[in-house]
């Protein structure tokens, strides 16, 4: 049996399972990109990839999600954790930093527009791990109180805990004092300064 396949639309098989993917143009709407159609458990779904975004694009948040206060109750945590009050430009950082990843990342903005409390726990393991690097470019001392488990978005245990160094066997650094301008300075956190 001789098939044709149209020049519009072009199937071919995927590298799991042996699964059809059906692509094809939609020239109307999308210009030259191609509409992937993915079929999971039997429905199909499109996906449009996004090679780059126009500038004047704007993504908006999930109406549910409120950065801003995850960002608090994040800092909150940390705070709670080692008995000091971080400085509330934290909470402005984490909130920035959660709007470059949106409206930046195609991933991210996925994740925040999953089912359910999933996108609510997403954003607190990102914040956590971005207070984590703050910290460790600003506060090695505290830093080195939190345990590792924080660094990859797990939450801490409740309660005010003792300052140790949960990090190395060695003893605690000495403290240091708040100084914003390292962070401003590192190459991962520059763009804050703009």
């Amino acid at each position: 049996m001789n098939s044709t396949v149209s020049p519009r639309k072009k199937s071919r098989s995927s590298k799991a399972g042996n699964k059809r993917a059906v692509v094809g143009l939609n020239a109307g709407r999308l210009g030259r990109r191609a509409v992937k159609v993915r079929r999971r458990g039997g429905r199909s779904r499109p996906v449009v990839p996004v090679s780059r975004r126009d500038d004047s694009t704007v993504f908006e948040w999930p109406e549910v999600l409120l950065p801003w206060l995850i960002a608090e109750c994040a800092c909150q945590e940390v705070s709670t954790f080692l008995g000091v009050d971080l400085p509330p430009r934290y909470a402005d950082w984490l909130t920035r930093k959660a709007e470059a990843c949106y409206q930046k990342n195609r991933h991210f903005r996925r994740l925040m527009w999953s089912r359910g409390n999933a996108p609510r726990e997403w954003l607190r393991a990102f914040m956590r791990h971005w207070i984590a690097a703050l910290l460790g470019t600003e506060r090695f001392d505290l830093l080195a109180c939190l345990p590792t488990s924080f660094d990859l978005g797990q939450p801490l245990p409740p309660g005010t805990h003792p300052r140790i160094n949960r990090r190395s066997s060695c003893p605690l650094p000495d403290p240091r004092p708040w100084r914003p301008e390292l962070v401003l300075a590192h190459h991962r956190w520059r763009w804050l300064a703009e």
